[in-house]
Order: structure tokens, then C-alpha cells, then sequence
């Protein structure tokens, strides 16, 4: 930024965004902050467009990949598309976008192998922990076995946060203490896998002791 005197410096922030506006070599960065903004929004856009081409082919004619993570219409047709594409070289932005769209009900029995998949795959942990919200909404019990190994696999590291979750609602609550009890102390899921344990085996004890009130019911009628 260009030199100025102490005695021009504004007083209020609106004195100060019109001082910024007027100096050139602030206008300049803006100008080029904006104008790099728009080539990767651009770059992003190009890159989506094999798999929003074969969507539309389906019936969804969308300018982004983040308008299916954005709507509120259910659109189970597009999720064969989107499982055919998981594996295809996308820019992170999009990547994201399409196990986003895959985080929905109706795609439980039908996506949650594919993004294990994709789990294994991934080598960005933020993208993991996005697979693993979207597992969190989409797996079955079926899938109980599958999602515990790969908690227990360090190498995951903090992608595998969501997964906790997962596994609780998944997975019986006594399979569930168990591993969660060996990750207690995993420096990166540990306190996570502890809070989640809590929850775990109170719900024993409440099963336990309802179990217990149902025999003593049971035992009183005879």
C-alpha cells in the first residue's frame, strides 16, 4: 500500500474502507483476487462437467454440483450417476460436492459400499471426514463390520471422526463399546471415541435394566 500521512488515517470504518478504495495498489490486489476467484470458479466448473453432463442425460439440468447438495427435492435418480463418477479425477470442490449429494436416506442400501470405497481411496482428511457425515446417514447395520475396520485403521487419521457415529448407530451396542473401547486413546479420534462410548453404554445399562424389570414382571405373574 502506497504511503499516506498519520494525519490522513480515517477515523471510522467507514473512513477506512474509502481510504483502502483509494489508494491504487489496494484496488490493484482486489482486482486480481477477484479476477483469480473467477478463473478457479471457472476451472471448478469445467472440471464438473462429465458427470453434470450424464446427469442431465437423467433429467437434472444443473449449473453446479452443489445445486443437488442444496436442494430440498429428493433426487434418488441421480445417485447411480453419482457412484459411477466417485472414482473419476475431480478438483477437491467437486469431490466434495458429490459425496455431499450422496448424504441422503434414501441412499442407504445403495451408496455406503461405494464411499467405504472412496474412504479407503481418499487422501485428503478433510474429504474423509466428509465421507464419513455422509456414512453417518447412510450406512446400515450391514455395513457394522466394515466401518469398524476402518476405524481401527490409524493410517485414517482424523477422517475417521465421523465414523464414531457411524458405528454407534450401526453396529450393536456391545460390538460398538468394544472398538470403541480400544480407541479411547487414539491421538486423533480419542476423544471422540470416549464421548461416543459414554453414550454407548448407558444405553446397555438402560437395555440391561429393562431386560431385568421385564424377567422380574415375568417372574411376578407366576
Amino acid at each position: 500500500m502506497s504511503k499516506k500521512n498519520i494525519d490522513d488515517s480515517p477515523d471510522t470504518a467507514r473512513e477506512f474502507i474509502a481510504w483502502l478504495n483509494a489508494d491504487p495498489e489496494y484496488r490493484e490486489r482486489k482486482r486480481k483476487h477477484k479476477q483469480a476467484r473467477a478463473a478457479r470458479h471457472q476451472q471448478v466448473q469445467l472440471n464438473a462437467q462429465p458427470v453434470l453432463e450424464d446427469l442431465r442425460k437423467v433429467g437434472f439440468d444443473l449449473y453446479s454440483l452443489w445445486d443437488l447438495v442444496n436442494t430440498s427435492e429428493v433426487y434418488e435418480k441421480a445417485l447411480p450417476v453419482l457412484l459411477m463418477h466417485l472414482r473419476h479425477s475431480y478438483m477437491e470442490k467437486n469431490r466434495e460436492a458429490i459425496y455431499r449429494a450422496l448424504t441422503v436416506p434414501y441412499g442407504r442400501g445403495l451408496v455406503a459400499s461405494h464411499l467405504m470405497d472412496a474412504f479407503e481411496w481418499e487422501d485428503d482428511e478433510w474429504q474423509r471426514w466428509v465421507i464419513g457425515n455422509a456414512l453417518s446417514v447412510t450406512a446400515t447395520k450391514a455395513d457394522a463390520d466394515r466401518v469398524a475396520g476402518l476405524l481401527r485403521e490409524p493410517k485414517y487419521g482424523d477422517g475417521r471422526d465421523m465414523l464414531v457415529r457411524t458405528l454407534r448407530r450401526v453396529a450393536k451396542p456391545e460390538h460398538a463399546r468394544e472398538v470403541l473401547s480400544e480407541l479411547v486413546d487414539d491421538p486423533d479420534i480419542g476423544e471422540e471415541a470416549q464421548r461416543v462410548l459414554v453414550q454407548v453404554n448407558r444405553r446397555i445399562e438402560k437395555a440391561k435394566a429393562r431386560a431385568e424389570a421385564k424377567a422380574k414382571k415375568a417372574k411376578g405373574k407366576k
